[in-house]
């Protein structure tokens, strides 16, 4: 047998201590911590569209994450962005923000490439989406994606923030569906916040807000 000093039994001995200790200490996950956490999604667009002669181009592109752009060709000296969440839709937790400026006398048309969806969130989870639009002088931004369609149980929580400077114009153009009618969809239960704010010369112009929290089928079958 092979002898074995002292110190190096008392080393060994503390390490196994060590190791004991920190077994100890580790707690057993519960059933509520056990529970697998979603992935969320993150994603940010900033664009800036500016005027190059008859035309409008692309200035300044910055996409991360689930945001993506897209530039077709079309007719017209108007830039044409469509954008798309690669995520495939929002649900509670996620955060998507899109940030776009107009430079003087250029126009800027944005678009989705399919409707956005608001799936099913997990309790006290919503969803955030930040627009922010800005427009100098003579310039202008069309904002005209495709439709939004919350299902049941989803909560998502938008805010709009438009600037405009001078006589600049906007076109603001955003429908919302409660479920799918020809699929026999009906929400029951849904929180969708919706707040606008539009303003020239830093005055406020515009504010509407929207909010549906609870059974949205029995919300809108009331009275306007």
């Amino acid at each position: 047998m092979p002898l074995v000093s002292s110190s190096c039994l008392l080393a060994a001995c503390r390490a196994k201590t060590e190791r004991s200790k920190i077994i100890t200490l580790a707690a057993p996950l519960s059933r509520q911590d056990a529970r697998p956490i979603p992935p969320r999604a993150r994603g940010a667009l900033r664009l800036l569209a500016k005027r190059r002669g008859d035309e409008t181009v692309i200035g300044d592109l910055r996409q991360e994450g689930s945001l993506k752009a897209l530039f077709p060709k079309v007719r017209g000296n108007a830039l044409d962005a469509v954008f798309l969440n690669t995520a495939g839709g929002l649900t509670g937790g996620d955060r998507m923000t899109i940030a776009a400026e107009v430079a003087a006398d250029a126009h800027l048309v944005m678009s989705s490439q399919a409707a956005e969806r608001g799936y099913r969130a997990q309790p006290d989870e919503v969803a955030q989406v930040d627009l922010r639009l800005r427009a100098a002088a003579g310039g202008r931004v069309d904002w005209l994606p495709q439709e939004t369609i919350l299902f049941d149980q989803a909560a998502i929580s938008r805010r709009m923030h438009v600037e405009l400077t001078g006589n600049a114009t906007a076109l603001l153009v955003e429908p919302v569906i409660l479920g799918r009618r020809a699929m026999g969809e009906t929400v029951r239960q849904v929180f969708f916040q919706d707040q606008w704010r539009v303003w020239r010369d830093g005055r406020l112009v515009f504010a509407d807000a929207v909010r549906l929290a609870g059974d949205a089928a029995a919300l809108m079958a009331g009275n306007a």
